[in-house]
């Protein structure tokens, strides 16, 4: 009897949602492509430097290996965006949430409580333990929000 050793590496690999690109759909790919850049165009300068800083935080957040840095950047992109569409300064995390139907809360911890919690590390409603826990368990949905979130300011201001 023999035994063989053999060192394997399994790459890890993410699910995204982007398309994949085919000889059949580069047209439309193409013309997806070239109505995001004519929105980005039509934006003030004031929209568009808000869109590029919010899309360079997400894209921080997307790749960073620790989730609960991924946590805080995606909120940062998601404060850049939503206190750009709201209309109500102190209310303005509800306000988006609810007209973009985006989650709130994450097993009832608010997500402005999270990233209070997580930055400051002491918050009077959420232990900072708590809020890591909860910012590992849900970076990646929150990430998913704050990207059509992204998607929809674009949307809103041609």
């Amino acid at each position: 009897m023999s035994i063989t050793l053999v060192n394997t590496i399994y790459p890890k690999v993410e699910k995204h949602s982007f398309k994949i690109i085919t000889k059949d759909n580069i047209e439309s790919y193409i013309e997806e492509l070239n109505s995001y850049r004519d929105k980005i165009e039509k934006l003030s300068e004031e929209d568009k430097e808000n869109l590029l800083r919010a899309i360079r935080y997400w894209n921080r957040g997307k790749v960073d290996d620790d989730k609960i840095d991924r946590f805080i950047d995606f909120y940062i992109a998601f404060e850049i965006i939503g206190k750009n569409l709201a209309k109500n300064e102190k209310q303005w995390v509800k306000e988006i949430c609810e007209k973009y139907g985006l989650r709130r809360e994450y097993e009832g911890a608010k997500i402005n409580d999270i990233r209070d919690a997580l930055v400051h590390a002491k918050h009077k409603k959420l232990s900072k333990e708590m809020a890591e826990e909860l910012a590992i368990r849900y970076a990646d949905k929150f990430g998913e929000d704050v990207f059509k979130l992204i998607i929809d300011f674009l949307n809103e201001r041609r």
